[in-house]
């Protein structure tokens, strides 16, 4: 009769202690909950599989009566033959406090920006952190949260749906989190007291968020630099002057020379996002013009008007 290696069902040595095995089970079950990949057979499978595991190997003796099975188990296949090459037995895997999700993957989470966050809810302030000395605990969360453009430079509220119980891993619960002003590219957050929670202890770790600064409705991002539209009039553009551009931060006045052609590009030095604490990167406006579309005579006679001494202004060059 074969038997499953639950250690390496759970990525983690045979060594290890109660409370890493519970850390462990606690990040994969994330992963693999089947509320977090709706549909996938293959994963509700994994998943039973994990919750196997955990039952065996959380139960004190009932893994030290598994891990004497294990042995005998071995010592049977090695007497037919056969040897089961398991990473737990043969390869070196990570230690388990490096089996908690990297930045680039997101365990169970889900983020929607608030305009007006409920007051009955608690608000936690996300804090930029740079001790990149940091050494993070067992039950510290680490993932990626994605923030518009105008939000990195403003700020905003964000809510976030965190499974962060390890005995629990299918207990989501919604968090009202405060970002800071003036968050640099690729920064990382701190949210004390929002990691995994062991409810045996009433211990939290924090939660560590890397930003990810995307597109919003007005500003796309490209080599760093932020790029929008400022849609003027013809007449606009024929006679210049001053007009008002909504930066990622605020109004900024913009002077526009006399004769500027539609799509040419005006670069404001500085006016970006935040690529460090102290350095921006450059807002690029392309000017778009916005002909009128009207069926009044009196109005398409003034364009005819216009079309005309155009035409005639050139041919008398030629």
């Amino acid at each position: 009769m074969e038997i499953k290696d639950y250690y390496r069902i759970l990525g983690i040595h045979r060594n290890v202690t109660q409370n890493e095995i519970r850390v462990a089970f606690g990040v994969l079950a994330l992963t693999y909950h089947p509320s977090s990949v709706r549909g996938a057979s293959a994963t509700r499978e994994k998943f039973k599989e994990l919750c196997e595991a955990y039952d065996i190997l959380s139960n004190p003796q009932k893994r030290a009566e598994y891990d004497e099975a294990w042995k005998n188990y071995q010592t049977m296949e090695q007497k037919k033959g056969h040897w089961s090459r398991t990473p737990s037995d043969h390869t070196h895997p990570e230690p388990v406090q490096n089996t908690l999700p990297s930045y680039d993957h997101v365990p169970h989470i889900s983020e929607e920006r608030v305009e007006n966050p409920p007051a009955r809810l608690p608000l936690y302030k996300a804090e930029v952190f740079s001790d990149i000395r940091l050494k993070y605990g067992e039950q510290d969360i680490r993932t990626q949260v994605e923030i518009t453009a105008t939000d990195s430079v403003r700020g905003g509220c964000y809510e976030l749906q965190l499974c962060n119980l390890l005995q629990f891993p299918e207990q989501a619960a919604t968090y009202t989190i405060q970002m800071p002003h003036t968050i640099a590219r690729n920064s990382i957050l701190k949210v004390p007291g929002l990691g995994y929670r062991d409810i045996s202890t009433g211990r939290s770790g924090d939660l560590f968020l890397k930003v990810k600064i995307i597109n919003d409705d007005r500003f796309t991002l490209k080599s760093g630099h932020a790029h929008c539209a400022l849609i003027l009039m013809p007449w606009d553009l024929a006679l210049g002057g001053e007009f008002t551009l909504e930066g990622l931060e605020g109004p900024i006045s913009l002077e526009i020379p006399q004769g500027y052609k539609g799509g040419s590009q005006i670069r404001i030095p500085e006016k970006g996002i935040y690529l460090t604490s102290e350095k921006r990167s450059d807002l690029l406006v392309q000017l778009s013009v916005a002909v009128p579309t009207t069926t009044d005579p009196s109005m398409r006679a003034i364009w005819q008007q216009l079309a005309n001494i155009y035409q005639a202004e050139n041919t008398h060059r030629h």
